[in-house]
């Protein structure tokens, strides 16, 4: 038997359910559905801590939905969306297709978080109908100068969610294809330490071990992180998640390193090791410098599958203390400028000075040289060859006399 149309502000009965977010958060979700005096009704949502909460939020989206003036007829979504819906109905349904997705924890926590902040309170009151360039342009442009923030995650949500509209035929562009991208963010060159510099940073690691009233492994572990963050030019969070089992061969020609996950926060659950997506694990070779010290951090490993730089518990070892530990022993330096992606900019400017930016973005993990070029590759004051081009110019130009001699 079909259902019996709701009559205009009609509204069914209201059900809530208790849900997890993707950070394993708790909350509830109200739903009901009502009559928009087209045929067709729309579904309303909202979510609170409680089920009480989510309730008397629903009762507002109904008030509110009551409130506004009698659209159009919409265009039917199977049942479910229509373009009489508002974006909120439409992030729901986005977000319930997005989170299915192979995505990491982090992820989905980041978008989670952007979501509710952001875009659902300033963009879900909007119906889909009402979705054009100039409306959501404006609201773009409204949360970027009363933030400060960058809006590009918020334009990724409305866009992917926008998509769906237009696959469901809700929509016949997506809106945001034409609203005024942000403006480029400045970059500043890349720059690496020198070979001074480089010793200035050992040293300083040392002797904000000796002036640190914290034990000593302290200063010995960040010292013999930042040798494998140069060695390999691996991220912090990477070089903190090796393991004995990711080290091969360190007693052989040719020792390896392979990355195979990354040290990551993740809200509801703390500090996780998160495998890496790749097909293929990344894969350097290890120069001697640190062969001796990791060689002796596998021996005292209790098993392969344990940190390679353990805490004092034993336990992983977060990137925002080691980090918070590198401010500290800069500070005693004039290193302000170093921070640990320094390290990873220098690894790659030096082999692509020594071998190229090829070698360079390899090492890296990159797919192209241009990520490579454009954001690790330091630009030399001079180029490699600069006195030979100088040196091929006189031969092809010079006149034969020199300096002194003009004078003369």
């Amino acid at each position: 038997m079909p259902r019996v149309p709701l009559a205009p502000g009609q509204v069914s009965s209201r059900s809530a359910a208790k849900e997890t977010t993707a950070t394993g958060a708790s909350r509830w979700r109200a739903r009901c559905r009502i009559g928009s005096g087209t045929g067709v009704s729309a579904r309303l949502t909202a979510t609170g801590p409680t089920r009480q909460a989510a309730l008397d939020a629903l009762d507002q989206r109904i008030a509110e939905f009551r409130a506004a003036p009698t659209r159009a007829e919409p265009t039917q979504d199977e049942g479910v969306l229509t373009r009489d819906s508002t974006v909120d109905d439409l992030l729901t349904e986005w977000w319930s297709r997005y989170r299915k997705r192979d995505r990491s924890p982090t992820t989905l926590a980041v978008y989670e978080s952007v979501l509710d902040r952001h875009v659902r309170p300033r963009f879900g009151d909007l119906a889909v109908r009402d979705c054009t360039v100039p409306a959501l342009d404006t609201r773009v442009l409204i949360f970027e100068e009363e933030t400060g923030l960058r809006s590009g995650r918020l334009r990724t949500i409305l866009k992917q969610a926008l998509d769906l509209a237009l696959r469901h035929g809700l929509v016949a562009a997506n809106p945001m294809d034409h609203v005024e991208p942000p403006p480029p963010r400045r970059q500043s060159d890349p720059r690496a330490l020198t070979p001074a510099e480089w010793t200035a940073v050992k040293e300083a690691i040392r002797q904000w071990g000796d002036a640190s009233k914290t034990a000593p492994r302290d200063a010995t572990t960040l010292y013999d992180v930042v040798q494998t963050c140069a060695a390999t030019g691996w991220r912090i969070s990477e070089v903190l998640a090796l393991r004995p089992c990711d080290l091969v061969g360190l007693d052989s020609g040719l020792p390896r390193a392979f990355q195979t996950g990354a040290l990551k926060p993740v809200k509801g659950s703390g500090l996780q090791r998160l495998e890496s997506k790749a097909k293929r694990s990344h894969v350097v070779v290890l120069p001697p410098f640190v062969l001796p010290m990791l060689r002796a951090r596998v021996e005292a490993a209790p098993s392969p599958e344990s940190p390679v730089f353990p805490s004092a518990n034993g336990t992983w070892v977060w990137p925002s203390n080691l980090r918070r530990q590198w401010r500290a022993a800069r500070d005693l330096a004039d290193l302000h400028w170093v921070t640990p992606h320094v390290f990873r900019k220098t690894v790659a400017t030096t082999l692509s000075v020594e071998l190229g930016s090829q070698a360079a973005a390899d090492q890296l993990g990159h797919r192209s040289t241009r990520t490579t070029r454009d954001h690790y590759i330091a630009i030399p004051e001079l180029p490699r060859d600069a006195q030979a081009s100088a040196d091929a110019i006189e031969r092809a130009l010079g006149d034969g006399s020199n300096e002194e001699g003009d004078r003369a």
